[in-house]
């Protein structure tokens, strides 16, 4: 209601005879809009500005619109676009499912690693010992698997078999890193 009763009041000054000053007001718009509209028929040499900006943009906006809404092939590019976009987003999501699953699998091997440390000083039995020994000795593919014995008594691996001379001292020591091995008798001979 006080929007009525302003109108009202406006009405009745612009009947009273103020239309004067409301017309002087109405002219000052007039003017400025002469001035604008002068302002961009002017030739470009006297024009200021980058007038050239809303040109292209208006070129480009107009090539994208026909580009898009072409009523033939429009639709197939649409939804080629939009599958696109789909796919980006799929495999988005599967990568950073992946990287998370990677990371809480790692952070979870780890706790459980620091709280299931170890034991060094692990005893097993010599039948347990000696399979232990020949699985991790036989992962190399340049040990001869065929030409070394292993046997374990109380913790001490005895190694018998004939191998190449640099191989005496390497097989050796890998054994004696092995956890559960007390010693190591070597009697691995060097084959000629």
């Amino acid at each position: 209601m006080p929007r009525f009763f302003d109108a009202a009041r406006g009405f009745s000054s612009f009947a009273r005879g103020e239309a004067k000053d409301k017309v002087a007001s109405a002219g000052d718009v007039i003017d400025s809009a002469r001035t604008a509209t002068a302002t961009w028929l002017q030739p470009s040499s006297q024009r200021r500005g980058n007038w050239w900006l809303p040109l292209l943009l208006g070129l480009g906006l107009g090539a994208f619109i026909a580009f898009w809404w072409d009523p033939q092939r429009g639709h197939a590019r649409r939804s080629a676009w939009r599958q696109r976009f789909e796919g980006a987003a799929r495999r988005t999501s599967r990568s950073a499912s992946r990287s998370l699953h990677t990371a809480s699998s790692q952070a979870r091997g780890t706790f459980a690693g620091i709280i299931h440390v170890e034991d060094e000083s692990k005893e097993y039995n010599d039948a347990t010992l000696a399979e232990k020994v020949e699985s991790e000795l036989f992962r190399d593919p340049s040990i001869p698997k065929g030409s070394i014995n292993i046997n374990a008594e109380r913790g001490v691996v005895v190694l018998r078999g004939q191998v190449e001379p640099a191989q005496v001292e390497l097989i050796a020591d890998r054994t004696r890193h092995i956890s559960g091995v007390v010693d190591v008798d070597n009697r691995l001979k060097a084959s000629r």
